[in-house]
Order: structure tokens, then C-alpha cells, then sequence
């Protein structure tokens, strides 16, 4: 779980201040459970307001690690705009801060409607990485991830964006840009959580297609539970990415992915020294470090103390 939260600290439910989200982010690199932190989570329209709350804390040799995340856009003829504009801001944001922020992932949601004008996620995505080459040529290399509001044809929208995810990594010879898939799998309301179907459906289509995967939202918890705020079941981060892990691993299928996902029972999950094992199917700390690098990524949360003070209740944290 090295480097596995985000920190959304600004997004529902916390809905924090801009300054005591910093402030938790700069307290949270000193923690004993740092090593779990990522990136802090920033749009690119509030970086201004980072630079502010900030300023005291950020240090050379220490930087803020930073994901912008991208203004949405309903309407398609916005995209591109918001983009351009966002990427530029962030450029002299990184130009202003050098040394004291590293900036290397970027968070965009497409437009809705997108199945029913498929020509139009090839056009965006090659436009939006054009415009990522041009204004961090000279940066560090830099991930970018793509999320699609899902629809009706939902299977549709997820394969139609990791394929042309996939067709677009083939194309960046100097793997200087990244992209990868993001998908949400909650919120505050019970039609934010996504199928178990739609999970395995991602999980499955990023793997075989090759693709890094970035999920955000309603993962609280280490393992699936009934959440009475929201009247649902919310998705286990652990049962998430262990099909992930497990299913990259072993080639598991949907059925046998679907049982890890909706497992409820923590006892059927096993950290051991060299392996993590769900019943009889394992996979080792090697293979895991390579995966959280290729396959499954990070995920987003705007708490860091709930999943740690899961964990620490469960015993697999001191």
C-alpha cells in the first residue's frame, strides 16, 4: 500500500478549506504512515489559492507533490479550451514554485455523450496531449488520467476510452507522456457507486488493454460494507485492488473477480511477508510493487486518518 492515497482533502464529503487541507497534507508527510501518502489532489483553477496557504511550508528539497485536476465540461466545444487553459496555468504555477512542487499527474474528465461520437474521444485525447508535451516539455515525465461520465452504454463509454488510451500510449515513443483510466467509485449519493459489474468491467478492460488504472471516490474502508449515510454498500479498497493484483496476476475472470470485489469477510484476506493472498490464490511483494506501477495505481480519498484508523482497528497497521 506504499504511495496508495491521494489526498482530496478540498472534495465532498470533507470539503475542506484550502488551508486546512494543506495543513493536513504538510502534517500527514511527517506521519508515521507517510509512506502511504501520494499526491495532493489541487484543480488547477484553486492553485493560486495552494500557493497561499502554503507558503510558510513549502520547502526546497521537501516539494508538495501535486495531481491538477482539470475543469469539467458538459459541453464538448469546451474541452479542449478548459484544458489548454488549465495546463497553462499550471505551467507558470510549477515556473513559480520550482523546486518546492512537483507536478507530474493531470486528472481530466471528457465530456458526457461520448458513445454516441467515438472520433471525438481520438481527437480529444491526441489534442489534450499535445497540449500536456508542450507546456511540461521540461518537466519530469507526467501522467495524465481520463476519466468518462458513464452512461446507459456504460461498457461502451469504459472500452471506448481505455482503447483509445491504449492506441495513444503506443504513440509516445519517448514515454515522456503517460496516460491512464480513472474511475469513480462513489460519492455522497447512492447512484455515485458503481456496480460491482461496472468494477469488474474496468478492472478487466484497463488490464487486458494494457492500461494504468486511478480510482477515486467512496473508497473509505479496507473491506466492503453496508454505509448507512449513503444507504448502500460502499466498494473495500483492499477487495479492489486485490482483484486488480490477483486478476492481473492470474487471469482471473469476471465471475471469480466479482466474488473477490463483493467479499465482505476480512479474514479471507491475507498479508504475509512475501505474498498478499485472497483464499488460494496469491500474489507476491515483488509482482505487487511492479503492478502498483503499471496496472493499479492510487486512489483518491478526502480522508487519510479514516482508512488508516481502519486498518490499525483490523491489526494490519500498528
Amino acid at each position: 500500500m506504499e504511495k496508495i492515497i491521494d489526498y482530496a482533502g478540498l472534495f465532498p464529503p470533507a470539503v475542506l478549506t484550502m488551508e486546512k487541507a494543506v495543513a493536513n497534507y504538510d502534517r500527514y508527510r511527517d506521519c508515521p504512515e507517510s509512506w502511504m501518502l501520494s499526491h495532493f489532489i489541487c484543480p488547477a483553477a484553486k492553485l493560486g489559492e495552494f500557493e497561499v496557504s502554503s507558503a510558510g511550508l513549502m520547502k526546497e528539497g521537501k516539494p508538495f507533490h501535486i495531481s491538477t485536476l482539470g475543469r469539467k465540461s458538459d459541453v464538448s466545444d469546451c474541452f479542449l479550451d478548459y484544458i489548454l487553459e488549465d495546463v497553462s496555468a499550471t505551467g507558470q504555477f510549477i515556473e513559480r514554485n520550482a523546486g518546492k512542487v512537483v507536478v507530474d499527474v493531470f486528472e481530466f474528465c471528457l465530456p458526457p455523450g461520448l458513445s454516441s461520437q467515438p472520433e471525438r474521444v481520438e481527437e480529444y485525447l491526441d489534442a489534450a496531449g499535445k497540449i500536456l508535451i508542450q507546456h511540461t516539455a521540461s518537466s519530469d515525465p507526467v501522467t495524465v488520467y481520463y476519466e468518462v461520465p458513464l452512461s446507459r452504454n456504460w461498457q461502451e463509454d469504459i472500452d471506448l476510452v481505455v482503447r483509445a488510451i491504449s492506441r495513444q500510449n503506443s504513440s509516445y515513443k519517448d514515454k515522456a507522456l503517460t496516460a491512464g483510466y480513472k474511475f469513480r467509485c462513489g460519492g455522497v449519493r447512492v447512484e455515485q457507486f458503481p456496480s460491482v459489474e461496472q468494477v469488474v468491467c474496468c478492472i478487466t478492460t484497463c488490464r487486458d488493454a494494457g492500461v494504468r488504472l486511478k480510482l477515486t471516490a467512496g473508497l473509505h474502508h479496507p473491506f466492503r460494507q453496508f454505509n448507512e449515510s449513503v444507504q448502500t454498500k460502499m466498494h473495500g479498497f483492499i477487495n479492489i485492488f486485490a482483484a486488480a493484483l490477483l486478476g492481473k496476476r492470474h487471469k482471473l475472470d469476471a465471475v471469480t473477480l466479482t466474488k473477490i470485489i463483493e467479499d465482505e469477510d476480512g479474514s479471507n484476506f491475507r498479508f504475509e511477508e512475501h505474498t498478499f493472498s485472497w483464499k488460494d490464490l496469491s500474489v507476491t511483494t515483488d509482482q505487487i510493487a511492479e503492478y502498483r506501477e503499471n496496472v493499479v495505481i492510487s486512489f483518491g480519498c478526502c480522508s487519510f486518518d479514516e482508512p488508516r484508523e481502519d486498518l490499525q482497528r483490523l491489526g494490519l497497521l500498528p
